[in-house]
């Protein structure tokens, strides 16, 4: 979730990931992703999807010009309508049953996160997420569900937006749970 250039998704696929479905609301960065893809051949791992990522799913009209690893989604009246898919979707949609979760869509991990069915949480054995707005309600939710978490301190940034607290949460499902 937050494909940006694809890095990630070619990563996972190179290290021999069956299936990756990465998202990426915006134009820009998603035609990039897409070009990458294509010359790593890897388009038969990788589906891209021009799409954000939400507690609902529904649609959004975003910023069609907004382009880097910075870009924020956040309704506007005018500019391009995309879909936004939920995570509970996402995986019935594409009946993950065990995978690997990594999220970094500049702030939409508390929303996508928090409201996301523990059934569907569950289904992933690690996640990496990249918190932006603190982490405490990321950690009880996630640590409930039973994962160990290594959770960075954040860091802030005020050129990106004074109340943003940047860190990583790295979790791994506990065996036992």
């Amino acid at each position: 979730i937050g494909a940006n250039i694809g890095d990630s998704a070619i990563y996972f696929a190179v290290k021999g990931a069956k299936k990756v479905i990465a998202l990426e609301p915006f134009p820009k960065n998603f035609e990039l992703a897409k070009k990458n893809i294509e010359l790593n051949n890897l388009t038969d791992k990788i589906e891209l999807i021009q799409a954000g990522c939400s507690s609902k799913s529904g649609t959004m009209t975003i910023d069609d010009k907004s382009t880097g690893p910075r870009s924020i989604l956040s309704e506007l009246s005018e500019g391009l309508t995309i879909p936004l898919l939920s995570l509970d979707d996402i995986t019935k949609k594409y009946n993950i049953i065990s995978g690997i979760l990594k999220i970094d869509c500049e702030g939409c991990e508390q929303d996508v996160i928090l409201n996301s069915s523990e059934s569907t949480i569950q289904k992933f054995s690690q996640m990496f997420i990249e918190y932006h707005y603190g982490y405490r309600e990321l950690e009880k939710k996630i640590n409930h569900l039973g994962y160990s978490l290594n959770i960075s301190r954040p860091t802030c940034n005020p050129l990106v937006t004074p109340k943003m607290q940047i860190g990583d949460i790295i979790s791994k499902k506990n065996l036992s749970k």
